[in-house]
């Protein structure tokens, strides 16, 4: 009887053990899958890091579903903006250069893009986008826009650097506070309002309505914008040339210049102090 016995607890005690090395085993892959999930998991993260906040380590392409409309640019920016096909995502294309630390940042919300660089880049950024109504620029920014289309454009200028808008441009609203130079050509636009107190705005194209208010040391020079009606206010150092088809108003205060290079059929200008409005033949 004994020898049952014996043979009995033998027996059971291997099953116990075998019982015990499985569960020990599906232990041990339970943990083993939890390590693999966790570890995919930091490695997604970490790519996600890399791509939203380092992507001026490789010659990256940021693609995003949301359409951008509105751009705010700051730092020091060289960018390009190129036109992308209707409905396409939004592209940025960042180069980087070994020998520089250069670092681009961008914050995307709805449809407004914030840019900043800390250094410039010896090769320019390439932006994708195919229709723009807001942009806002400051620092020692650099942009040339190419055939981006555009539709009652507002464009906040305070940059140091200087902006080019090639292509059929609509634009209605130009505020320009930085030293820099812009640059936009062709304007096609039914009115035009124009506020700036330094820099140099050179415009070519037409509008129906142009409306200007200069001071400080800010230069319009617009002798090819062809404007159907003109009514513009100089002060400061001020100075314009301007190109009138019909209608022209124009009022120098101080030492400010306005020169006119067409003799429209309505004309009512002022002057004070040793301000100046002038008819010219042609512009030099």
């Amino acid at each position: 009887m004994w020898h049952v016995c014996f043979y009995i607890g033998i027996k059971n005690t291997k099953i116990s053990k075998k019982m015990e090395a499985m569960v020990s085993n599906k232990q041990k892959s339970f943990w083993l899958l939890t390590f693999l999930f966790v570890a995919c998991l930091l490695s997604a993260c970490h790519v996600n890091y890399q791509l939203g906040e380092a992507a001026n380590k490789t010659d990256g392409v940021l693609v995003s579903s949301k359409l951008v409309h509105t751009l705010y640019l700051s730092g020091s920016l060289n960018l390009v903006i190129k036109k992308s096909p209707p409905n396409q995502a939004t592209r940025l294309i960042v180069p980087y250069q070994e020998d520089e630390h250069d670092s681009v940042h961008w914050d995307m919300q709805k449809d407004v893009l914030h840019l900043f660089a800390t250094h410039a880049t010896k090769k320019p950024i390439i932006l994708c986008i195919h229709y723009l109504s807001y942009l806002s620029v400051k620092d020692t920014v650099t942009v040339d826009l190419q055939d981006v289309e555009t539709h009652a454009l507002v464009l906040d200028d305070r940059s140091y650097g200087n902006i080019t808008l090639n292509g059929n441009i609509n634009i209605r609203h130009i505020h320009k506070s930085g030293e820099g130079e812009l640059s936009i050509r062709w304007i096609h636009s039914p009115i035009l309002k124009i506020y700036s107190d330094a820099g140099v705005i050179k415009l070519a194209g037409k509008t129906h309505k142009l409306v200007a208010r200069l001071s400080g040391e800010a230069k319009l020079i617009a002798p090819s914008l062809r404007a159907n009606t003109i009514w513009i206010i100089s002060k400061d150092d001020a100075n314009a040339h301007i190109l009138p088809l019909t209608t022209l108003d124009a009022f120098a205060y101080n030492y400010s210049h306005i020169n006119y290079y067409k003799r429209p059929k309505n004309l009512n200008i002022h002057n004070e102090q040793k301000a100046t409005v002038l008819h010219l033949d042609e512009w030099e």
